[in-house]
């Protein structure tokens, strides 16, 4: 207590900025925590839907929730597993069918995506892995979104030993 006196009379009004700067700082980090932990997804088990020698590509059927956004989803999550010793990259086209509506039938440049897996390992959604490598969507649980997916196709374009 004596030494936040001395602080605060030799350093003028800078004690007050300090802590005024501090509590912004915690509040920000408070809100990134918050929004970070209300966003969850389980998933109960992966199917294999393709392969070969070096990948082998499983979905499994989860529900994605953001509290923040009141958002519920059912999606479809990619796992990519490795299955070689060296790191690998794996070029993959979804069709996507929703209704009489296909994404990714049309072959555009930005249908494709592409994943760089790491020798013996597999990766699937989470924090870090979180764009639509890793996912798709199915329906939305709020009935906001009218689209459900009623078919999907996934094709492994190209698979590259790096």
């Amino acid at each position: 207590m004596f030494i936040d006196r001395r602080i605060a009379y030799f350093a003028g009004n800078y004690e007050i900025k300090c802590y005024t700067m501090k509590n912004l700082l915690l509040a920000v980090m408070l809100i990134a925590c918050t929004t970070a932990y209300s966003q969850n997804f389980s998933v109960e088990s992966y199917e294999p839907v393709f392969q070969d020698d070096l990948v082998k590509v499983s979905v499994g059927e989860g529900i994605y929730t953001e509290e923040s956004r009141n958002l519920s989803h059912s999606r479809y999550f990619i796992q990519y597993e490795n299955l070689t010793n060296e790191d690998i990259e794996v070029t993959l086209l979804k069709e996507l069918h929703y209704g009489d509506r296909c994404y990714g039938c049309n072959d555009n440049e930005e249908s494709y995506k592409t994943v760089v897996i790491p020798a013996n390992a597999t990766l699937s959604y989470s924090a870090d892995n979180n764009d639509k490598r890793f996912y798709f969507f199915i329906k939305d649980n709020n009935g906001l979104i009218k689209s459900q997916l009623t078919d999907f196709i996934i094709k492994i374009v190209k698979t590259t030993k790096l």
